[in-house]
């Protein structure tokens, strides 16, 4: 719950959307990968900040179909992420 004085100024509250979910994961496997110096086949660092950018403002009708198709990319990404740290890691490191 979160206690505001509407008198004042409006909060700036960012609410986790899929989108930043996606995001999150990608950098979390990006750590996690370069803390166990395993070698990634690709990063995504600048394409999944790109896609984030695209899916901003989503209710826009011109933006809508960039914004979706951009929202599956993550998606899509995230999982590859997940599914090579799975491959190349051990469980001990997983289990952390």
């Amino acid at each position: 719950m979160v206690l505001s004085d509407t008198k004042v100024q409006e909060n700036n509250i960012s609410y986790p959307t899929d989108s930043k979910l996606y995001k999150k994961v990608i950098d979390h496997c990006n750590t996690l990968s370069d803390k166990e110096g395993m070698k990634q086949r690709q990063s995504y660092k600048r394409v999944s900040k790109n896609l984030l950018c695209n899916t901003y403002n989503f209710t826009h009708p011109k933006r809508k179909a960039k914004a979706r198709k951009a929202q599956s990319k993550l998606k899509t990404i995230a999982g590859r992420q997940v599914r090579e740290l799975e491959r190349k890691l051990t469980t001990t490191a997983l289990m952390m």
